[in-house]
């Protein structure tokens, strides 16, 4: 009986604000979410599909509290982790190829204080926009194993700790442009 009667206080029941929506905040505040300047000057570069993310996350984070239903459809379906592994391929594939490329000796045709040529920039710049895209597939699969955060504390730990690192003033928003990025 305690935990009706505390999701009832948690959402003013009975009163004129009370939550109707599990995805309404209850606050004033917390209605109107600014987005950062760095999160908005983003988002064209990667194709507007932070969105989705950040949607998401504000739908199970209301009131730095987890809507449990949500947060198990986010990380239950296996929607993220198929989005990270078709990105991981190509990923390696363009890695190796870049490396193989440069290992070529008819492409390294610079002679000693001349200039590399357009060819090995973009493959340089390939191989280093490759590589790292792979680091942030590797920490986001450490970080986010298949059983993690199962229950609703759990998960409340981790978006209150992400929601409170305000990294570039983004907070969430570091989260949905990092799980997009990869």
């Amino acid at each position: 009986m305690y935990t009706f009667v505390h999701e009832r206080f948690l959402n003013y029941y009975g009163q004129r604000g009370a939550r109707l929506r599990r995805n309404e905040s209850v606050h004033t505040t917390d209605v109107h979410r600014e987005s950062s300047y760095l999160f908005l000057l983003a988002r064209p570069f990667l194709f507007y599909t932070p969105d989705i993310y950040i949607r998401k996350l504000h739908e199970i984070w209301v009131d730095d509290q987890v809507n449990e239903g949500p947060w198990n459809k986010f990380w239950g379906e296996p929607e993220i982790r198929r989005d990270w592994e078709r990105t991981f391929t190509p990923v390696t594939v363009l890695l190796s190829t870049n490396v193989g490329f440069l290992a070529i000796s008819s492409v390294d045709n610079s002679a000693a204080g001349s200039q590399r040529s357009v060819s090995q920039i973009a493959s340089y710049v390939s191989t280093v926009l490759s590589l790292g895209s792979y680091v942030m597939w590797w920490i986001l699969s450490r970080q986010h194993p298949p059983d993690a955060q199962e229950t609703a504390k759990e998960a409340a730990t981790y978006l209150s700790g992400r929601s409170g690192n305000r990294l570039l003033g983004l907070g969430l928003e570091a989260d949905a442009l990092m799980y997009r990025h990869v």
